[in-house]
């Protein structure tokens, strides 16, 4: 246990020393970095094109495609991120949340073993019985121990990349489902521009000096680029569909969570007070304190579950218009 103790400090000085704020360190994850270089050239490409008067129209226009392209990319890259910071955060929550049930388990467990040996001296119970509720007291002890490590590395995780988003603490704004469209999606905008490209090399196709049989391959890519557009409209319109349910059931679970853990909190109240006037045992309000700490627990799950919910459905949607 003291080797284990060792390990929560050493994760918590590390933590301590490696905070930093999360719109800079996110703009240094490899996926966003990655996005934001491809958006820096796809710019330059594209003054690059329009600055040049002997460029074709087509040139152009396949420049200005591309840096949509990564516009929309760096976007949903900075989503991801989010998402990311998010899932560590949910880890630390979870452990901090354990750490006030373990608390309450073993004090819990500390009074189980006085009241055993209260037993045993009056030959209630066995020698057994009462080894029983010290290991039970044990064991607690052991779970409280590892939730603090869980906690720490939690910590350590989610300091790499930010200080603790307190944004998520309060769930995240209504989303409204019906303003949700696939329009100007990375994937079904390339599928589209393959359309584009697809029509331009009929086009050129048509000209005398192409024989007829490479026009009838131009065709057949043109119908195939065509059928891909649908292909990928059907896919990605099932992705949000699916996030959409998902959304609506993390937001229902949540909703409930808070109110059990409401209606914890009130059934605790009325038991603190039967406990101070001698109504209630010990053992009773440290049993209405434990399910106070486990629907706090279902809340913040939910919280966290509602999140990621909505990140998600932020990234099966259209980038909204800038």
């Amino acid at each position: 246990m003291r080797m284990c103790v060792s390990i929560c400090m050493l994760c918590l000085l590390l933590a301590a020393h490696s905070a930093v704020p999360f719109v800079d360190a996110c703009q240094r994850m490899s996926f966003v970095t990655s996005a934001r270089a491809a958006l820096t050239d796809a710019e330059a490409a594209l003054r690059n094109a329009e600055k040049n008067p002997a460029a074709p129209p087509r040139t152009v226009a396949l420049a200005r495609q591309q840096w949509q392209l990564a516009k929309l990319n760096m976007y949903y890259a900075v989503l991801n991120a989010k998402t990311e910071q998010m899932t560590l955060y949910a880890a630390v929550l979870q452990a901090r949340n354990q750490i006030a049930i373990d608390e309450v388990n073993t004090s819990q467990n500390e009074l189980g073993v006085q009241v055993a040996a209260i037993r045993r001296q009056s030959g209630s119970i066995t020698v057994q019985e009462l080894m029983k509720a010290t290991d039970s007291l044990t064991r607690a002890g052991i779970d409280a121990a590892n939730t603090k490590c869980q906690l720490a590395m939690a910590l350590t995780n989610l300091h790499t990349i930010s200080e603790e988003p307190l944004t998520f603490l309060s769930p995240p704004p209504v989303v409204i489902l019906d303003q949700l469209h696939i329009q100007g999606l990375p994937a079904l905008l390339e599928a589209n521009t393959g359309v584009s490209n697809a029509e331009c090399a009929v086009t050129l196709a048509h000209g005398s000096d192409t024989a007829a049989v490479d026009l009838q391959a131009r065709e057949r890519e043109l119908s195939q680029a065509r059928e891909n557009v649908k292909a990928v409209e059907m896919q990605l319109t099932l992705a949000l569909d699916t996030a959409k349910q998902q959304y609506q059931s993390a937001l229902t679970v949540h909703t409930d969570s808070e109110h059990n853990l409401t209606s914890a909190q009130k059934a605790l109240v009325m038991l603190k007070t039967q406990f101070q006037n001698g109504l209630a045992s010990k053992m009773s309000y440290l049993e209405g304190q434990a399910i106070v700490n486990n629907a706090m627990l279902a809340r913040d799950t939910a919280l966290m579950s509602l999140w990621h919910a909505y990140y998600a459905l932020l990234l099966a949607a259209g980038a909204p218009a800038n």
